[in-house]
């Protein structure tokens, strides 16, 4: 069968084991709803003798594989005029998810790399490309080139997808230093100092009041100023006018 609801269904469809009462409500949990195709579906009883004319209803009428593999190469091409705007691990799934439904309708990237590789390629950031150039540049010998070039487009996407895992190994680290750090910095703060210390402990020797003895205001005759701390009394009275 041409599958044309994806790869998933296409194995419950062929698997004998299962009764064909089973593979139409699979069929119709497939089906995303409020579209055609589930209207199609749901149109029909479910029942045994209806499940294979629901399959060939919906592929008259979804199943025509030229206006499939146009679809998914306008996709390929959107991604071209958006490649500024999507990141690298998006870029990589999207262009994964459209050749391998290519490769599905039989347009596979080895038959058909001439085609895909210059579209898939354009799909790239400029610093990306790049990049690849480099890889690629350093990797073809003579005797490998004719090798190389038929497995070009599977060498892009490895090297895609090489690219992807540094980015997320990056992230993780980056955000786990981060983290670290921050704890660290929060620990450090929290963390009281001999000076905090001392600063909450200041109190006025002459009045008890919570602020250095020199910023007394207290309205008493200088003469009469004597520490109330008996260890600075004796130090003290010597200094007192």
């Amino acid at each position: 069968m041409d599958c044309i609801l994806g790869l998933i269904f296409c194995r419950v469809h062929e698997d004998k084991n299962l009764i064909e009462e089973d593979k139409f409500q699979y069929l119709l949990s497939s089906l995303k709803p409020k579209t055609k195709a589930r209207d199609i579906a749901e149109s029909y009883p479910p029942s045994k003798g209806n499940y294979l004319k629901v399959i060939d209803h919906l592929k008259s009428r979804f199943g025509r594989k030229d206006l499939l593999i146009e679809v998914y190469i306008r996709d390929l091409l959107a991604l071209m005029n958006n490649k500024s705007a999507i990141k690298l691990t998006d870029l990589y799934d999207k262009l994964g998810s459209d050749l391998r439904a290519l490769e599905a309708l039989n347009v596979t990237t080895s038959n058909y790399a001439a085609m895909l590789y210059p579209v898939v390629e354009s799909c790239l950031p400029a610093e990306v490309l790049k990049a690849w150039d480099r890889h690629r540049l350093n990797r073809e010998v003579p005797e490998d080139l004719a090798f190389e070039n038929e497995k070009v487009l599977d060498n892009l996407m490895t090297f895609l997808r090489h690219k992807v895992e540094e980015e997320e190994y990056c992230v993780l680290a980056e955000n786990a230093f981060g983290s670290r750090m921050n704890k660290k910095e929060s620990h450090q703060r929290d963390e009281p100092t001999a000076t905090t210390l001392i600063a909450d402990k200041i109190s006025c020797i002459f009045c008890d009041c919570p602020y250095s003895s020199q910023d007394c205001q207290k309205n008493v005759k200088q003469e009469l100023r004597r520490p109330k701390v008996r260890g600075y009394a004796s130090d003290m009275l010597p200094c007192l006018p």
